[in-house]
């Protein structure tokens, strides 16, 4: 039997005392309700983490479709800080982020994912939360995943040295205060990102998470990987997913022609049909 078009259940969690906006796709071959419990853990469950600044609205096709052609359970979350998760309340790294996926799982009673995807930033907690506890997944999928630390180029070390130096200048010059805060954030839209220009917790949580390196832990994940990469990806660059490949032991790579950072809705079909197949076979 074919299975039935997905159900969507969307829900708002408390974990420490902070919301969590999350989403299940249920689908089924042989009838049963995928609002009913058991039914659901019958279902090869996938997980879905975003990158940095989208959401998990960013993976709803996909969870969709990878739903109907898996007949999976495709839970997708909101990081906190993103959609409809609360902010941290002080600075996280990406150890932090991985406490709170395995508070989310535990919420939800789910002891192993049978495959957990994860775009750029997610796929840095992918990566960061197999190495730590193996046990909690079977398989990892990364688009685009973030972990390994980029290297400044000569024009990027230029304006950061620059930006230090009129910061500094600013916070010489001025006393604490409004006034101060006011040119400092005009500094930060002038030199900073779109994302590095997020107010307060964010933008330090940021900072962090980019100033770590993953490297060193890539050996240690021992579940079968699937790298997903655009060949045209400038945010986490090709180069990425092949070291990744050669320092995860059971790693595969796929690069599609054409795609970019966010390969996964470049090429939705090839996506959906790749996932499942790597779900569903061993």
């Amino acid at each position: 039997m074919l299975p039935q078009q997905p159900t969507a259940q969307s829900g708002i969690l408390e974990i420490d005392g902070r919301s969590v906006g999350y989403t299940e796709y249920c689908s089924s071959t042989d009838g049963t309700s995928s609002s009913d419990l058991v039914a659901k853990q019958k279902l090869p469950c996938v997980v879905m983490l975003h990158g940095w600044g989208a959401s998990r609205q960013v993976f709803e096709r996909s969870a969709v479709g990878l739903a109907k052609v898996a007949g999976a359970r495709v839970i997708t979350v909101d990081f906190p800080g993103f959609g409809e998760s609360a902010p941290p309340l002080v600075t996280w790294n990406t150890s932090h982020f991985v406490d709170f996926l395995f508070q989310f799982l535990d919420a939800l009673n789910i002891e192993a994912v049978d495959l957990c995807i994860g775009h750029s930033h997610g796929g840095r907690v992918t990566l960061a939360a197999a190495a730590r506890t193996p046990g909690r997944f079977k398989k990892l999928l990364l688009v685009g995943g973030a972990g390994i630390k980029r290297p400044l180029s000569v024009r990027k070390r230029m304006k950061v040295l620059l930006f230090k130096s009129l910061r500094h200048g600013i916070e010489m010059a001025l006393p604490k205060g409004k006034i101060r805060e006011r040119f400092l954030d005009k500094l930060r839209s002038v030199f900073g990102s779109g994302d590095y220009r997020a107010a307060g917790v964010m933008r330090s949580t940021l900072v962090a998470v980019l100033n770590e390196d993953l490297t060193s832990i890539l050996p240690r994940i021992v579940h079968p990987t699937l790298l997903v990469w655009g060949d045209r990806d400038d945010d986490t660059p090709l180069y990425m997913g092949q070291k990744m490949k050669k320092l995860i032991p059971d790693a595969g790579l796929v690069v599609w022609e054409g795609a970019g950072h966010y390969a996964f809705l470049d090429r939705p079909d090839q996506f959906e049909s790749v996932a499942a197949h790597f779900l569903l076979h061993p």
